[in-house]
């Protein structure tokens, strides 16, 4: 043992002796023979089965496509769908839609379970299944996909309809009238049963191993030749034996194909249980390396370096086979295609006994070997193993004795001396941190610490008083207790960790008992050594006084700007704020390319009125006016403005002329339907109905807001000249039309 020096150079010499010679030489005999039989037959014949099962399911799937394509461009699903967006799910329609979906698409197709529309809101409005219309399934992937996509086809999945596995294929419905409108969704539900029956049909098509008859038949005629059936079938290949008799006994070979998804689950089999669908994970182990593969399973492999995998390994049901997959892209889909491993290499199973014959030898050999090296290893790697177990409970002042100058002396010296240097490290770090954490809890600011997941690491003793939590209260929960809004903590972490500080951030923070605390907080990463992200630490003031401070100052200037652009009698805005929101409006609307519209009305005979029963009376007519403007346009996007006396403007963005003559008719009607009890100057009450002119006026290019209002108010001297209680649009002349209330004049 002494005479090669060194223990590596002892173990080197003995492992090169024993262990690579023989084994590099029978492995490497072992490899090449096993893959000229691999590559003449069994190689080939699976990558042909694997490929053709590829090229059906592709077709299928593009079938299937084509299929809902042709069903949304029939003009009259698209015209049904159409009308019933547009005037309402009103029963008949939706009962032609489904009748006809029933009768004349679903029976094209077998495979098809249901047919139905969504409409863009992802309601159901149409189904081969009645039971089905009006759920709603907007978060559905065949709806928001056909939306994003136009044609999608979603995985093999449980239909909570139906009660079983489906695949859901749906396209975008267009208007044919507008194009490229979407005006709803189409699905066609794929039975699941329907792909398994593909597989099954694959597997009759694309032939299987030798069945046990034809197999004997096969080692009976070849035995008497001196054949094993493997060496047979590579002879046959090379011509030496008869092509029809061969092309019979691979007729019957049980080869098993089957479909897992991205998520590992079997989604079908042709010889998978109806009742394992989506509920089994396969979960293979490779157990043998063979050619062309890695060690690895192919599930596993795949999921790791998207490459499909050809080899031996054992399959879902613990059975050793050999496989093969292939990647269907479109749905993310592996195909595994299987047959039994002993059938499959009959050819090489003659060389198990020489593989086991050597691996006993080397076994044998190798014991021998470790009798004599674990007299000069064993014994000093157990004292360094003794070492490091005390190290690691602590015990800093355990030292090894070094009894030797080999590398294991060299390997106790350099322990000692790493403990050395720990112990230094340690006192260091421990002074520092108790440093750090006086600093941290005389602090008067909150201070918390957490981890990459936001859970709570440290909590100082400010963070205590002021949020009521104890310390041992909140250490490894996440910060979220403390936050009114959870999705804020979530934006918060995206922030810091895309920006590294997050200076100055106020916001309202929740105690323990249940009060609000406005709170000023900054935010800054926390790092590792190799600059990874590991936490955040917050520093956080109490900020309450100055907000209630704040609060005081903004209601005194929110009010002084409320009363500075209102009328103080209507409620409504005034003339100055009319002026600075249209030529806002004006640049937003041409900006954004949409209409806006003006109205302008005067109350008719307003003088009269006032003479006739007193300003005091005209003041409540023009409050009436501030009530009833706001009922009848649109809330929180019209706006109602006095513009001067007795006459009102009303400003409304996205609203063409039609929209705007729709408003204002209401508005004219409700005005004339208000009555007035009122004292005359003669004394006696009586009932008063007004009525008011009205002028339109939509934004054209090259207007400013003085034209814009001019052309408005020109329209409304219109329905003035016309008797009042009208509506008149602006233009080069007017014209009457007759509406169901008062009249509208346009040009």
């Amino acid at each position: 043992m002494r005479l090669f020096g060194s223990m590596r150079r002892k173990l080197l010499f003995w492992l090169l002796v024993i262990v690579i010679i023989p084994s590099g030489l029978t492995g490497f005999f072992g490899y090449k023979i096993g893959q000229n039989i691999l590559e003449e037959y069994v190689y080939k014949q699976l990558s042909i089965t694997a490929e053709g099962i590829r090229d059906r399911i592709d077709s299928f799937l593009k079938i299937k496509k084509e299929r809902v394509v042709d069903f949304g461009s029939d003009g009259f699903i698209r015209d049904q769908t159409e009308r019933i967006g547009n005037y309402g799910k009103a029963d008949s329609l939706m009962t032609d839609l489904s009748n006809y979906l029933a009768k004349n698409k679903v029976p094209l197709d077998v495979d098809i379970l249901e047919t139905f529309v969504m409409d863009m809101h992802g309601e159901i409005i149409a189904s081969s299944k009645p039971q089905h219309i009006a759920l709603k399934r907007s978060d559905a992937d065949y709806y928001v996909s056909a939306r994003k996509y136009g044609v999608y086809t979603t995985d093999l999945h449980h239909c909570v309809e139906t009660g079983e596995p489906v695949i859901e294929v749906s396209s975008l419905l267009t208007s044919r009238e507008e194009d490229f409108k979407a005006i709803g969704v189409i699905v066609n539900r794929i039975k699941g049963s329907s792909l398994v029956d593909l597989l099954k049909r694959d597997v009759a098509d694309d032939g299987a191993i030798l069945s046990e008859s034809n197999l004997g038949k096969l080692e009976e005629s070849t035995e008497s030749q001196g054949l094993r059936v493997s060496e047979a079938l590579m002879m046959e290949d090379k011509g030496f034996m008869d092509l029809e008799f061969t092309k019979t006994l691979i007729l019957e070979q049980s080869v098993e194909t089957y479909i897992v998804n991205s998520n590992n689950c079997v989604i079908a089999g042709s010889n998978i249980p109806k009742e394992a669908i989506l509920r089994k994970i396969v979960n293979t182990v490779n157990t043998v390396n063979t050619v062309n593969t890695a060690n690895t399973e192919p599930v596993s492999k795949f999921n790791d370096s998207g490459e499909e995998t050809i080899g031996i390994y054992q399959n879902h049901l613990g059975n050793q086979v050999f496989g093969m997959s292939v990647y269907i892209d479109e749905m993310d889909w592996l195909v595994l295609v299987e047959e039994d491993a002993d059938k499959a290499f009959a050819g090489i199973k003659y060389l198990r006994d020489f593989f086991i014959l050597m691996k006993v030898i080397t076994i044998c050999l190798f014991a021998i070997l470790a009798v004599h090296v674990t007299k000069d290893f064993t014994v000093p790697i157990k004292r360094l193993l003794e070492g490091t177990r005390k190290l690691s409970k602590g015990n800093s002042g355990y030292r090894i004795d070094v009894l030797s100058k080999d590398e294991i002396g060299e390997l106790a010296s350099s322990f000692n001396m790493m403990v050395d240097s720990i112990q230094e490290r340690t006192d260091v770090i421990n002074e520092t941190k108790e440093y750090l954490e006086n600093i941290l809890q005389s602090t008067y600011d909150v201070v918390i610490t957490t981890d990459e997941s936001a859970n709570i690491v440290e909590f100082n003793t400010s963070a205590e008083q002021i949020l009521g939590y104890t310390r041992e209260e909140v250490i490894g929960k996440s910060v979220e207790i403390f936050y009114l809004n959870r999705n804020e903590v979530e934006e918060l972490m995206k922030r810091i960790q895309s920006e590294g500080v997050v200076k100055n951030y106020e916001t309202k923070l929740k105690s323990k008992q249940g009060k609000i605390i406005d709170i000023i907080i900054t935010m800054s990463q926390l790092k590792d050594k190799s600059g990874n992200f590991i936490g955040m630490v917050s520093v956080g003031r109490d900020i309450i006084e100055r907000k209630k401070f704040e609060s005081e100052i903004k209601g005194k200037d929110i009010e002084l700007e409320r009363l500075s652009i209102t009328d103080n009698l209507t409620g409504l805005y005034n003339r100055r704020y009319l002026y600075t929101e249209l030529e806002r409006e004006m640049d937003r609307a041409r900006r954004q390319n949409y209409p806006l519209s003006m109205i302008l009305f005067d109350i008719d005979k307003f003088k009269r009125f006032n003479d006739t029963y007193g300003h005091q009376e005209g003041d409540e007519v023009l409050k009436r006016v501030g009530t009833l403007v706001p009922e009848y346009i649109r809330h929180n996007v019209d706006s109602g403005y006095r513009y001067g006396g007795e006459e009102f403007v009303v400003i409304m963005p996205q609203a063409d002329k039609e929209k705007a003559l729709d408003i204002a008719e209401r508005i004219r009607v409700a005005f004339e339907d208000c009555k007035f009890y009122l004292n005359a100057t003669s004394g006696k009450s009586k009932k008063k109905s007004l009525t008011v002119s009205i002028g339109i006026e939509e934004l054209k290019t090259g207007y400013d807001t003085k034209q814009f209002i001019a052309n408005t108010d020109a329209a409304m001297y219109q329905s003035k000249r016309l008797g009042g209680n009208a509506i008149s649009t602006a233009g080069s002349g007017f014209r009457l039309q007759s509406r169901e209330l008062g009249s509208v004049n346009s040009p």
